[in-house]
């Protein structure tokens, strides 16, 4: 998959699945795009399940203030991981 490609499609994980905020039916759909490239680089290093998890936690937690869905991360992390299938 071409690198425009994958950011796409990271993007609208990131918007429909992982949404920490809770917004997806009520915001513009850019909300989550400045993680993209961080996520598009944990993929495309390689990274397991736990790595993207993992930074995944850290936006919802530091960056956006939330208190965290760590199973949700999982989750998202895992279809995250299938795009490179």
């Amino acid at each position: 998959m071409k690198k425009e490609q994958l950011y796409k499609q990271i993007d609208l994980i990131l918007w429909t699945e992982w949404d920490p905020i809770g917004i997806n039916n009520s915001a513009p759909n850019d909300e989550y795009r400045s993680y993209v490239p961080s996520v598009y680089d944990q993929l495309v290093g390689r990274t397991n399940a736990k790595g993207l998890s993992d930074l995944l936690f850290k936006f919802e937690t530091t960056n956006i203030g939330m208190p965290g869905n760590r199973e949700k991360c999982d989750m998202v992390a895992e279809k995250l991981l299938k795009l490179l299938d």
